[in-house]
């Protein structure tokens, strides 16, 4: 692996080709120029009915962008851990600390703008339910897969995943139900620490999903053999109709993959 100044390079081996994404043409990138932002076919946008939305955090721009694009989407995103109360709690601890002078009143404007990002955008048919998606219920704030997609009859549904390491918790889920979804947007993580749990999610997927973008998180490391420790990957249902060519052997792509953390040097993958 040999180290740029910009770039590191990770050379995957041959055993992990599997990962390496089907060249598709007329991608676009929805989202944040940075970590939040995801790349998908651009003809998918208007087939989708419902985007169901896992881990939103203080991070929206994907969602936003989504619905400029399709008006008559219907968005159904969890996260238990923000909320109209939390964003206006934050904002009374800033206005505290801007009197002990720990605070900026730059941090203050950006916490008022997040809570009317936030009451704008989720409200008629963009819900956000304070729910955490598991594989079991264990606390009240719990939500299965099953009872997500009783929420919906749509049979054309992208979803999306950043939930910090419990995506693999609902791979069998999302394997059930694959015959109503048609794309995911999925960020795993400690993709080497758990390789065999990782391999054996992304060989499940495959069963029913190609990878047509893989994207590089930089924020974490990557394993000796070049596997990436937080690997981006779009997937697409396999009963869509839509041209792929050969395999990609060089990632990121111009023009829509950026940095995650611009502190942080940036990955490029080959594929051998």
């Amino acid at each position: 692996m040999k180290i740029k100044t910009s770039v590191i390079k990770l050379s995957i081996p041959k055993e992990l080709n599997f990962l390496s994404p089907y060249i598709t043409k007329n991608l676009i990138r929805l989202g944040n120029k940075g970590d939040g932002g995801y790349i998908i076919p651009k003809m998918l946008v208007n087939k989708i009915d419902v985007l169901i939305s896992f881990g939103i955090s203080y991070d929206w721009s994907f969602e936003v962008d989504f619905k400029k694009l399709n008006p008559n989407l219907i968005i159904h995103g969890y996260d238990h851990s923000i909320s109209r109360k939390v964003f206006k709690k934050n904002i009374r601890l800033i206005l505290l600390n801007m009197v002990l002078l720990r605070f900026s009143f730059k941090k203050l404007i950006d916490s008022i703008n997040l809570l009317f990002s936030y009451q704008t955008f989720f409200k008629g048919d963009v819900f956000h339910f304070e729910k955490r998606i598991h594989n079991y219920v264990h606390h009240s704030y719990d939500i299965t897969f099953d009872e997500v997609i009783l929420k919906t009859k749509s049979k054309n549904i992208f979803l999306k995943v950043d939930i910090e390491g419990s995506e693999y918790r609902i791979i069998d889920s999302i394997v059930k139900y694959a015959d109503r979804i048609s794309a995911i947007a999925i960020e795993f993580h400690n993709a080497d620490a758990l390789r065999p749990i990782f391999i054996s999610a992304i060989k499940k997927l495959q069963k029913n999903f190609k990878i047509i973008h893989l994207h590089v998180n930089n924020h974490a490391g990557y394993a000796k053999d070049g596997l990436p420790e937080c690997p981006e990957i779009t997937f697409i249902n396999r009963k869509i109709k839509i041209r792929t060519y050969n395999k990609r052997n060089t990632l990121p792509l111009k023009s829509l993959d950026y940095v995650c953390s611009p502190r942080k040097i940036d990955y490029q993958l080959i594929f051998n």
